[in-house]
């Protein structure tokens, strides 16, 4: 991108450099009173009018391409921006789900324990009372 903008302003400058060169040596040929060779003062002013116009148009131009490029960017930006705030949303989406099956899974497991201690339970007392499972073996 650094690139492009380095060549598009490299190449805008040479134009621009060689208008403002023309429009200053005219300009300054009118404030001194200076005349080119057969030409007229109305002439030189009309030449210095018209360079200092085909400046302002390259300047404007300039401007232009500039603008669209920032749009550009900025465009590219806001999609970008789009684009993450809705990974945001699937991944916090994808987080809530996980908190929720994990609360399951751990009030399962709490039940999955408290039942294994209920038969635990049950087996010693079968045990103690009608006999040992373990005494017999």
């Amino acid at each position: 991108m650094n690139s492009a903008r380095a060549s598009s302003s490299k190449r805008t400058f040479g134009k621009n450099d060689d208008l403002h060169s023309l429009a200053r040596q005219l300009s300054l040929a009118v404030v001194k009173g200076e005349q080119a060779e057969s030409a007229e003062p109305d002439d030189v002013a009309r030449q210095a009018a018209r360079a200092t116009l085909q400046t302002v148009e390259q300047a404007a131009e300039t401007f232009r391409a500039n603008e669209a490029q920032m749009r550009a960017i900025a465009q590219r930006a806001i999609n970008e921006l789009a684009a993450a705030q809705d990974r945001i949303r699937a991944l916090e989406a994808r987080v809530l789900k996980a908190e929720t099956r994990a609360r399951e899974a751990e009030k399962w497991l709490l039940r999955l324990h408290e039942s294994i201690r209920e038969t635990l339970a049950e087996w010693r007392v079968d045990d103690g009372a009608g006999g040992s499972l373990s005494s017999a073996a």
